[in-house]
């Protein structure tokens, strides 16, 4: 059963341009950065917004990344959005039977396939705390 927004990933070219935005928006420059990790090819800044829900600005970090590749083809915007679920396995089952297309499982998260929702990237993952879960790549 789905029982919240997660988060939301916007994936944008001016990173640090896009966070000033959203401390502006929301009013806050309490900011999670995790740009450690620039092998996996995304940088991302999380911004609590409440009940373990969250804003986040993701950038690629190299050419050729995943990332980059959407940005070229879409631009800036919403990228993918996540709902928090009570039991992942038993969602997901259920979704495919009503003909949801999901391509196999990525770490702790089934991913919807935009074909299968208007265009939208959308991941299904059991409630966390804190939301720890990457972004994932664009299916092909």
């Amino acid at each position: 059963m789905i029982t919240s927004l997660d988060h939301v990933d916007i994936l944008v070219r001016d990173w640090d341009a896009v966070i000033e935005q959203y401390k502006a928006i929301l009013g806050t420059d309490r900011v999670t950065i995790s740009d450690d990790t620039p092998e996996r090819g995304f940088k991302l800044a999380r911004f609590d917004v409440g009940r373990g829900q969250s804003i986040n600005i993701v950038a690629s970090t190299h050419e050729g990344s995943p990332w980059a590749r959407h940005l070229e083809k879409h631009g800036d915007g919403i990228y993918l959005f996540s709902l928090g679920v009570t039991d992942l396995e038993q969602t997901a089952e259920e979704m495919r039977a009503r003909g949801v297309r999901m391509p196999a499982p990525y770490g702790g998260l089934r991913v919807i396939h935009p074909a299968s929702a208007g265009g939208a990237l959308i991941h299904l993952g059991e409630k966390r705390q804190p939301p720890t879960q990457p972004p994932a790549a664009p299916p092909a």
